[in-house]
């Protein structure tokens, strides 16, 4: 069994029935209209890639533990933040580091970039093939950003 242009259409369509304010005739058919139209669109990427469904769920199932520990250290780094901020003596050293990543993907390389900057403290100035140039807020982001597992749990989907 492999996906195809019409489960993508079929997900799509549904998930514009969700999003809808009212499930009228005309949301209906407009929604089918972009679904259909966007599956055509896209009909060479699913033709030339035979991409088994078991695949595609596992893949998504490691995308949603990464979203959950990214979420977690999000929270746990605002925490930090807040305390630098809060405190009366702001006590940071910045630092800016280069961090060089095993990622192939090009897509994976820019969801962990992002994720980067989404965790309070660190920001992703700059991305150049496989270097990413990261601002963190002190020191010890920096020691602990290496230590996160961001990359880890994406080398799963690129080897999933």
């Amino acid at each position: 069994m492999v996906i195809t242009m019409y489960l993508i259409t079929f997900v799509l369509f549904f998930l514009w029935l969700a999003f809808a304010e009212n499930v009228r005739p005309d949301t209906i058919i407009i929604g089918l209209i972009f679904a259909i139209g966007i599956g055509l669109f896209n009909k060479k990427l699913f033709d030339n890639k035979k991409i088994p469904v078991v695949s595609v769920f596992k893949k998504a199932g490691i995308l949603i533990y990464y979203l959950a520990m990214l979420l977690k250290d999000i929270f746990i780094a605002n925490f930090h933040v807040a305390k630098i901020v809060l405190s009366p003596k702001i006590n940071i050293e910045p630092v800016t580091i280069n961090y060089k990543t095993s990622l192939q993907s090009d897509f994976l390389r820019v969801l962990l970039a992002n994720s980067i900057t989404l965790t309070p403290g660190t920001l992703t100035v700059n991305m150049e093939d496989d270097i990413l140039e990261v601002h963190c807020l002190d020191v010890s982001f920096a020691e602990d950003f290496t230590e996160l597992g961001f990359e880890t749990i994406l080398m799963k989907v690129e080897g999933a």
